[in-house]
């Protein structure tokens, strides 16, 4: 064993020595206080079982002992007090108990709050079978209405159906009564005309060509019963007047006035409306009103003797030239 082993093994044996000294030492003090001895270096040495002179040999040992004696000198020195070993059981087990009680309390709360939670699941559950139930009938009646709403569609589609048929139809006869507006006027027609003894020339020709069939033919009797009545003048001026008035045979003179009135007012209307010198216009038994852009009302057959239809026609023609 080296020198440094020597030293190291030497101070641990006289550490180890201190403290059981101190031990013993201090074991020995607690047993003169508690059977209220006296303190003194052969009084401790006599109950830790040391010499005297040990007792000196450590400062610490020495001061606290010295410190001692005169504590009881004076009277001041009070013995620690200690439990028994039933009073340290009793607080052991109170101590146990207590952390059993806090351990339950949280385990308490913590179940609590689980069945606070599968209280709040349960009647999640119960709401949602409610909903459930809901949807299940208004899904039910949904189906229902699905149902009727596709009756009603192939009825609807039935009914479409047939009026395309039907419009079908009407369009072909309208196309072939007005075959002659695209710029034709039939054979037949032509023939017709001839034989009344109307000379056509190119203004009557294209307002011939603007009308359908069906207000051509009704010109055309309109003609023929007035040369029965004998009151022609111009065969070709009276079709005209026919067809740019839409007479009907069979109607009276006075009828014709009213109608032809009634389609030069409209042709008269629409041009002094579109240039905003009237903006209104009413019928006051039998009488035809108009209303100025001023808000004024006139009579129409004076207002259209200073605004004629002549000259509407000259500014309009003049205004699409500019």
């Amino acid at each position: 064993m080296s020198k440094d082993s020597r030293i190291a093994t030497l101070n641990t044996v006289a550490e180890s020595r201190k403290q059981d000294c101190l031990e013993r030492t201090e074991k020995a003090i607690s047993k003169l206080l508690k059977n209220h001895e006296k303190i003194s270096f052969r009084s401790i040495a006599r109950v830790a079982c040391v010499s005297v002179s040990y007792l000196y040999k450590y400062p610490e040992i020495k001061e606290r002992i010295q410190n001692l004696r005169q504590q009881q000198t004076k009277g001041i020195v009070q013995p620690p007090k200690y439990q028994t070993a039933s009073e340290k059981s009793k607080q052991a087990i109170i101590e146990q108990f207590r952390n059993r009680i806090k351990i339950l309390e949280r385990e308490r709360q913590e179940q609590v709050k689980q069945i606070q939670a599968l209280t709040g699941r349960l009647y999640e559950v119960g709401q949602n079978q409610d909903l459930i139930e809901r949807f299940k009938a208004e899904n039910s009646r949904l189906n229902e209405e699905n149902k009727q709403l596709h009756l009603l569609l192939n009825s609807i589609r039935s009914d479409s159906q047939l009026q395309i048929n039907n419009m079908t139809q009407i369009n072909s006869l309208e196309l072939e009564t007005n075959h002659h507006s695209h710029g034709i006027i039939s054979d037949d027609l032509s023939q017709i005309i001839s034989e009344i003894g109307i000379k056509l020339n190119k203004d009557l020709t294209q307002l011939i060509k603007s009308k359908s069939e069906l207000e051509v033919n009704n010109a055309l009797l309109v003609v023929k019963e007035s040369l029965v009545l004998g009151n022609v003048r111009s065969k070709a001026g009276l079709f005209r007047k026919a067809l740019e008035n839409n007479w009907q045979p069979d109607e009276s003179d006075q009828e014709r006035k009213i109608n032809t009135i009634k389609s030069a007012f409209s042709l008269w209307y629409d041009i002094a409306y579109s240039y905003g010198i009237v903006i209104g216009y009413r019928e006051e038994e039998g009488t035809i009103m108009v209303q100025e852009n001023t808000g004024k009302w006139n009579n129409f057959d004076d207002f259209s003797a200073k605004w004629t239809l002549e000259y509407l026609k000259r500014w309009q023609s003049s205004n699409k030239k500019h």
